[in-house]
């Protein structure tokens, strides 16, 4: 590798490694005024940016082929799905070779099966009918309920006794 590929190289994973420290500072919904301390600007500025000026321009087919609801951010699982997707572009779209292709593969595509399937966040949304995501039901667990065993063989243990 030459002197100007491996000073790429080197600023590229400068880059990388600014980019996922502001990623960790960042909090979702919060709109942030200014790039934080590391240089990292991201290219949109939250998630409602990326929804509406990247993702609903570029993956249209959503809608078409499968479901999608106008009101994504009333669905706690898209928005969960379409965040880390976010997160994870912008990560990914720094590396100017594999990043985005990667990205395609590893997180939209299976993102985009589980957002826009009949049986996905938008199942219970028609075009002109919005319906949210229901909740689940819990109950309070019962007094002395701890963490869950962390190995498998601690449950088998406890069924033992």
């Amino acid at each position: 590798m030459d002197g100007d590929g491996a000073q790429q190289s080197d600023h590229d994973a400068a880059d990388l490694a600014a980019l996922r420290k502001a990623m960790d500072g960042l909090r979702y919904g919060s709109r942030r005024e200014g790039a934080p301390a590391s240089g990292f600007r991201p290219r949109f500025a939250d998630l409602e940016s990326w929804v509406h000026e990247f993702f609903v321009l570029t993956f249209g087919r959503c809608a078409e082929q499968g479901r999608w609801c106008a009101q994504w951010w009333d669905h706690p699982e898209a928005v969960l799905r379409l965040d880390a997707l976010w997160r994870s572009w912008e990560v990914a779209s720094l590396d100017p070779i594999h990043g985005v292709a990667d990205w395609i593969r590893n997180y939209l595509d299976p993102n985009l099966v589980q957002l826009c399937s009949d049986g996905g966040p938008f199942a219970r949304c028609a075009e002109e009918r919005h319906r949210p995501t229901p909740v689940l039901p819990v109950c309070p667990p019962p007094d002395g309920f701890g963490a869950p065993p962390r190995h498998w063989w601690e449950v088998l243990g406890e069924r033992d006794r």
